[in-house]
């Protein structure tokens, strides 16, 4: 693991760049990376703009994927790892997984942050959030990354699955929507088929029964049907 120091030095030699450096976020065992101009958040399924007056936002019990304000680049001599930090993980209840950085890496990182509270937690534009730590490899990795700069395939892979998600929920809802139009539609078919029925019935009965009330009867029938239409709309 390179120190402070370390570090330094292989800047100097190239070995690592680090865009928009800042000598205070260098740590005695690695470099404190900061909030960037965007997110993505896995229970809103959309993308999220940060900048100044527009901070983080984390839902309870979200995953938000975040983008680094710094880009770093490292040599083939070069590997990282990016860790939590305790002021974030105790203070706040963020937490996210350990994950490695291969020698070779250029551009920004997406760190994903999890909020474990049942209240939001808010993250301003240029905060500090995470840790990345730098190890000098024995010797120099031959094997290629095989990943875009900035990780553009998985931000593509997040944003096609929030589009394909919220037009499975859209789809569902309209289906929920024509399942309720068609509830209602039987209830109302239903409750008019009995009331047309024991109509009917009674204007039989008093036919046989009552003959002067045919009329009365027949007339109460004509006013249903009439008043049907309106009953049947959704």
């Amino acid at each position: 693991m390179l120190g402070d120091e370390d570090i330094r030095v292989r800047i100097s030699s190239q070995d690592i760049a680090i865009s928009n450096f800042e000598e205070e976020s260098l740590t005695p065992v690695g470099y404190d990376l900061r909030i960037g101009e965007k997110g993505f958040s896995w229970k809103r399924l959309q993308e999220l703009i940060i900048g100044k007056g527009s901070p983080l936002r984390i839902e309870p019990h979200d995953t938000v994927v975040v983008e680094t304000y710094e880009s770093v680049r490292l040599s083939k001599n070069i590997g990282g790892t990016l860790h939590a930090m305790a002021t974030l993980t105790l203070r706040c209840g963020l937490s996210h997984v350990s994950t490695t950085v291969d020698p070779g890496w250029t551009g920004k990182l997406l760190i994903a942050l999890h909020n474990n509270l049942e209240t939001p937690v808010e993250l301003n534009f240029k905060d500090i959030f995470c840790t990345i730590c730098f190890y000098q490899l024995q010797s120099e990795a031959r094997k290629d990354i095989g990943r875009p700069p900035n990780r553009k395939d998985i931000w593509d892979e997040l944003l096609d699955k929030a589009r394909d998600e919220r037009d499975r929920l859209e789809k569902d809802r309209r289906r929920e929507d024509e399942k309720q139009k068609r509830q209602k539609a039987f209830l109302a078919i239903s409750r008019v088929g009995l009331f047309l029925l024991i109509l009917v019935s009674g204007l039989i009965s008093s036919y046989y029964i009552d003959p002067s009330k045919a009329a009365i009867l027949m007339a109460a029938l004509t006013a249903a049907v009439v008043l049907l239409p309106d009953v049947l709309k959704p």
